[in-house]
């Protein structure tokens, strides 16, 4: 499973084979949910058809925003992540 924000998140999640796309975030944090919902659900069915995906993600208006992880206090970063977990993910970005 992959959490994603546009159509085209969701087409390329599904030529690589996921078998579950999670939108929920991507749909109610954008600036559209109803015309964003209507078109991630027409990726999954349109995913092999660029002209369809094409029109499908115009005027979806603003996807949603998170906040960057280098913003985030380092303690609450990886809340209720394993340790071990944790280690990996700053020697990955370079926290010490």
């Amino acid at each position: 499973m992959f959490i994603s924000a546009t159509p085209a998140d969701v087409s390329l999640l599904m030529q690589l084979g996921v078998d579950g796309v999670f939108v929920g975030s991507g749909i109610f944090k954008s600036s559209n949910p109803p015309v964003r919902a209507q078109a991630m659900a027409q990726a999954v069915t349109h995913y092999k058809e660029p002209a369809i995906l094409a029109e499908i993600s115009s005027g979806l208006g603003e996807a949603m925003f998170g906040t960057p992880a280098a913003d985030l206090d380092p303690k609450k970063r990886l809340a209720g992540v394993p340790a071990e977990r944790q280690q990996i993910w700053n020697a990955t970005l370079g926290v010490k």
